[in-house]
């Protein structure tokens, strides 16, 4: 067969893969990828996952903050530290050596998967849009970096000739100014290329309105909204589990319904594991997650979309009978069921994940001082030096653990302030003593590495690692990478 043949043939097959997706459905499963400890390639995630949207974050530094007024990224171990440069020749924040990314995106859009870019993220809590005319700068850039080339020279392009299918927007800080100015300008551009069809997503937390991202669904054109209803005590999916507080799926229809685009879907965002989120409350087995999506896809059949699963590692860690967590709950939503008794795994397996002894080091971030790659696992890449010095984290005075308080019997009200993202899991009191070691008069309980250190039933409460890392009197996870830096993992968001 000839070279003609063999291109023709791999394109009537993309053609065909992306045709099957439908966007109207309420069979989708969204599932994010880029944050995933010692992750998996995206080609891998693609060729496993029965996702048919993958959100990859983050870009999560703004031209307005960043280094020579360029936007950043942050895509985990699956690019190198090397850097574009401005104009004016100046380091910036945005990695140019992303290149297995830019290998699997076309392979992912062969198979039929929407491949969007997440702006936003938990880390750092810095970004944000200084006025609408940054915005619609903001938007042109992306969209010349991400989106179809127009020209040889038509400057950065961290995933080189490969395009994405849209932007996904994850905005945790700093208000809602210039989202809506942004997307409106993106969904211009789309208009640009009428080569493929391109969508805008965005994940809000479950409190109603969201302080960030209430006026952007209301004033522009989403196609998709899911929503994380995980992490935010009193609306989340446990809470509706549990008959507890207000779960918000019906407040979410509504605002839609007055949105600028009524038509766009409404999904249920889950944690794929217990390694997903702060605690392990939030985390629905596959039993309950099939309720809670049977329950509202049957009552809200036009506007229900499907379910959002932050994220693909804690995904593919989670089996449940030889499947993924996300495997799972796309068979509940295509209404094969769930076999009574199925609960899946409660977190990874002991042996697989991080744990603290993997080879390779993490770069430290130049604006939150948290890692910004982690390299091992697939996808190694030999880091080159960062471009800026990291800033050095000073830890505070350790305090005593305030005495645990008897739990309310009223009904919890949500509130916008909600559980921090596991993006910034900072250990400060581990620091501390890993920078000044107790006397020898500490008994060996207390100087104990929480790396090393797991539950006496021999279980696992860590956000990212099988090792114990869950703080029980200050409700944290702890996310260490060997070498004693912080591992930068955005976690439920997310993400993140």
């Amino acid at each position: 067969m000839s070279l003609f043949s063999v291109t023709a043939l791999l394109a009537l097959v993309a053609s065909a893969a992306a045709a099957d997706f439908d966007a109207s459905a309420s069979t989708n499963l969204a599932v994010y990828w880029g944050q995933g400890p010692n992750q998996a390639r995206l080609a891998e995630i693609c060729a496993k996952s029965s996702a048919d949207v993958i959100p990859i974050g983050f870009l999560n530094v703004f031209p307005d903050q960043g280094l020579g007024g360029y936007p950043g990224v942050n895509f985990g171990n699956a690019c190198g530290a090397g850097v574009f440069k401005n104009e004016q020749g100046v380091d910036t924040q945005l990695l140019s050596g992303c290149t297995q990314i830019a290998e699997d995106i076309p392979k992912c859009q062969a198979l039929g998967k929407k491949i969007l870019l997440s702006i936003g993220g938990a880390v750092p809590d810095t970004y944000r849009i200084n006025s609408d005319e940054s915005a619609v700068k903001f938007a042109d850039f992306v969209w010349k970096a991400f989106g179809p080339k127009v020209t040889p020279d038509a400057g950065p392009r961290p995933f080189g000739d490969a395009v994405v299918d849209g932007f996904d927007f994850d905005i945790e800080h700093n208000g809602p100014g210039g989202y809506a100015a942004m997307v409106t300008r993106l969904r211009e551009l789309y208009k640009t290329d009428s080569s493929k069809k391109y969508y805008t997503s965005t994940a809000p937390q479950c409190v109603v309105p969201d302080k960030q991202l209430a006026d952007a669904i209301q004033k522009s054109y989403f196609d998709f909204i899911w929503v994380q209803f995980y992490n935010t005590p009193g609306c989340s999916a446990r809470d509706y589990i549990s008959g507890t507080g207000k779960f918000t799926f019906d407040d979410y229809v509504t605002a839609v319904a007055s949105s600028t685009n009524p038509d766009a879907k409404v999904f249920i965002g889950l944690p794929a594991s217990t390694a997903a989120v702060f605690t392990p409350e939030f985390y629905l087995n596959p039993q309950e997650a099939a309720k809670i999506v049977t329950d509202f896809k049957n009552k809200y059949p036009r506007q229900f979309g499907g379910v959002m699963l932050w994220e693909a590692t804690a995904s593919e860690k989670n089996q449940i009978n030889g499947k993924s967590f996300g495997d799972t709950i796309k068979d509940v939503l295509l209404g094969q069921g769930i076999p009574r008794g199925l609960n899946g795994t409660q977190g990874f397996n002991s042996t697989e994940g991080f744990n603290g002894t993997s080879p390779g080091t993490a770069t430290p971030s130049t604006g939150a001082g948290l890692p910004i790659k982690q390299e091992g696992g697939v996808g190694d890449v030999t880091p080159s030096p960062t471009p800026t010095p990291s800033p050095t984290l000073t830890p505070s005075p350790t305090t005593t653990p305030p005495p645990t308080s008897t739990p309310s019997t009223s009904t919890p009200t949500p509130t916008s302030t909600r559980l921090p993202h596991p993006d910034v899991s900072i250990n400060v009191e581990y620091l501390e003593r890993k920078n000044n070691p107790p006397s020898s008069e500490t008994s060996q309980e207390e100087t104990q590495d929480p790396i090393k250190s797991e539950d006496k039933k021999g279980g696992y409460k860590g956000r990212n690692t099988p090792r114990k890392r869950y703080n029980e009197s200050k409700k944290q996870p702890r996310s260490l990478s060997n070498n004693g830096q912080y591992r930068r993992y955005q976690g439920p968001r997310r993400r993140a």
